[in-house]
């Protein structure tokens, strides 16, 4: 799948924009273009899918929150640019600074927006994760009761975080220009503020914002994964969850709205119409 990645182009024989430029040639200028980036949920907290399973709430709303994370997602902040720290070599008159660490940091927090639903979907889970790792007012970790009743009997952070791929394509949304996992990512903020702190006669849609720490892994096996994963988006996933790049090719749900009889509005229409109709329709308006 690393036919997925995206290879610059070479312009090394060009001269660019070095003396006259020649804009006639626009191969040399290949440039990256932003905005194209995608969020897939690669793994949910052990002890809350434990909790789904006993509880039909709960996994509600975990699919909800999922299935918004991945397709409702619109961009992100947080991820760090690799950076350079130099030492100083000197003769007491003069000096020169050399490189002699190279860093990237890999504790880090990335924030996301989004719209919230009626009913509290993302704010309800995330208040539902929070307080199972640490109830607010006794501070004990209970995972809802999964503790008190032996379902984990040896709890731990390894079963309280969510794991994320993030990429980011190129403008054909077929070739990756870069892929981050985010392990061991773990909201840390239930927006109750942004939602519940009202002003009367002041409606709008708010956003929230999902803020995740989390450590980042960028390397060949994430871009295998990445590519893996957008071809199976492009390709093989099931309608809800695929990735349509041609609008003419979208299905609509217009126009599989269900009506008496099971067919959908455009189908009944159409199928009204008799081939002798519109043929003969159409010999009148060459009269």
């Amino acid at each position: 799948m690393l036919n997925y990645v995206k290879t610059p182009r070479s312009v090394a024989e060009f001269t660019l924009m070095k003396g006259v430029t020649d804009f006639s040639n626009l191969r040399q200028f290949d440039l990256y273009e932003t905005s194209y980036g995608f969020m897939y949920v690669c793994s949910v907290p052990k002890f809350m899918d434990l909790l789904g399973n006993r509880n039909a709430k709960v996994r509600n709303l975990q699919d909800m929150f999922v299935h918004i994370i991945e397709g409702e997602f619109k961009g992100i902040d947080g991820i760090p640019d690799i950076t350079a720290d130099a030492g100083t070599i000197g003769n007491g008159a003069n000096e020169v600074q050399i490189i002699n660490n190279v860093t990237q940091d890999t504790s880090i927090q990335v924030t996301m927006n989004y719209y919230e639903r009626s009913g509290g979907a993302l704010t309800n889970y995330i208040t539902t994760y929070l307080t199972g790792i640490k109830d607010p007012n006794s501070k004990a970790k209970t995972y809802h009761g999964l503790i008190a009743d032996g379902t984990i009997p040896d709890p731990g952070p390894d079963y309280e975080v969510f794991t994320l791929l993030y990429l980011v394509t190129d403008n054909t949304c077929r070739k990756l220009e870069k892929a981050y996992l985010l392990a061991n990512a773990q909201p840390t903020q239930a927006p109750t503020s942004t939602l519940y702190n009202v002003q009367r006669g002041n409606i709008e849609f708010p956003e929230i914002a999902i803020t995740f720490n989390c450590f980042p892994i960028a390397d060949d096996r994430v871009n295998l994964y990445a590519g893996k994963l957008l071809e199976y988006s492009l390709d093989y996933a099931p309608e809800s969850e695929r990735l349509i790049l041609d609008s003419n090719d979208f299905n609509y749900a217009v126009f599989n709205r269900s009506v008496e009889g099971g067919n959908s509005i455009v189908a009944s229409k159409i199928n009204t119409v008799s081939t002798a109709t519109i043929a003969a329709k159409y010999s009148d308006a060459k009269k």
